[in-house]
């Protein structure tokens, strides 16, 4: 329980400090985009990533690990309970 609330903070304080900071995040495998303009002169527009899909990737990445380590716990669980073969 204490993890998820330790979790749960500081995913918001990663968003708050983005926020606040005017800072952002930007798809590093293609940072720039070149828009279509009338006049023929280039203008740029940075790929920001939003906020929102930081958070939802952090959550995801988050669900994945403690499921990854619910199964670890289980399976060593199940190896303790059974009976060892040294007669």
């Amino acid at each position: 329980m204490e993890k998820d609330w330790i979790r749960v903070n500081t995913l918001d304080l990663i968003i708050r400090l983005l926020a606040v900071n005017n800072w952002g995040l930007y798809y590093k495998n293609k940072p720039i985009e070149q828009l279509t303009v009338q006049n023929d002169s280039p203008l740029f527009k940075v790929n920001e990533v939003n906020l929102e899909s930081v958070e939802k990737a952090i959550r995801e990445i988050t669900r994945n690990e403690d499921t990854e380590c619910k199964d670890v716990k289980q399976q060593s669980q199940k190896s303790q309970n059974t009976p060892s073969e040294d007669g």
